[in-house]
This record gives C-alpha cells, sequence and structure tokens, in this order.
C-alpha cells in the first residue's frame, strides 16, 4: 500500500505487510496510527508521526480470512475498535496497547 501527501503529489511511505488485498483502512481519532485489515487475515498498526513505520501486526486467524474494520470506538478514554471476519466472528481490540480484548 502506498501512501501519499496529495499537497506535494508525492509518495510519502510504501507499506509492507499485507499478501492479499486490503479491505479496510483507518486512523485513530488523534492521527496517530493508522489501522490496516486485509484478505490476508492481517491487523495492522502503523506509526504515523514515524514516517509510517509498522507498530506490530496482528494474525487475526491462522487461515486467510477477509477482516473489516467495523467501528472504532472510544471506552472511559481509551480507544477501541471492532474487527469483523469473514467467518462471521467479531473482535475487540485496544488500540493503545494493539492487543485483542475480546473474541
Amino acid at each position: 500500500m502506498k501512501v501519499w501527501d496529495l499537497v506535494m503529489r508525492a509518495e510519502i511511505a510504501h507499506l509492507k505487510c499485507h499478501t492479499a488485498l486490503i479491505t479496510s483502512i483507518g486512523f485513530t481519532s488523534d492521527m496517530s496510527t493508522l489501522i490496516t485489515c486485509a484478505k490476508d487475515g492481517k491487523l495492522a498498526f502503523w506509526n504515523v508521526k514515524e514516517n509510517f513505520s509498522q507498530l506490530s501486526m496482528f494474525r487475526y486467524s491462522k487461515t486467510e480470512e477477509e477482516l473489516n474494520v467495523v467501528h472504532f470506538l472510544t471506552y472511559l478514554d481509551q480507544p477501541f475498535i471492532l474487527v469483523g471476519g469473514g467467518s462471521g466472528a467479531v473482535s475487540i481490540f485496544d488500540i493503545s496497547n494493539r492487543k485483542q480484548c475480546f473474541a
């Protein structure tokens, strides 16, 4: 996936993690982290402030399963995302710690 600066019309990062089609991308509310999900079953966290360096990667399932970010939410001032997979399961991830909370 390539990230472009639209004002400068220049590529600013080339993110390499996913081996299949990216199905969802989104930013945290403070714009410090980019989150990508893909058909390869991976959920990746990217540090926007450090030239999109990869913070972590989480494999949602052992098989390739399409992932989609369903919703970004905040609970008790903590940021979370709901992630749905092709199997119909939904998981909750703590964005601050980049860990799965509930499956």
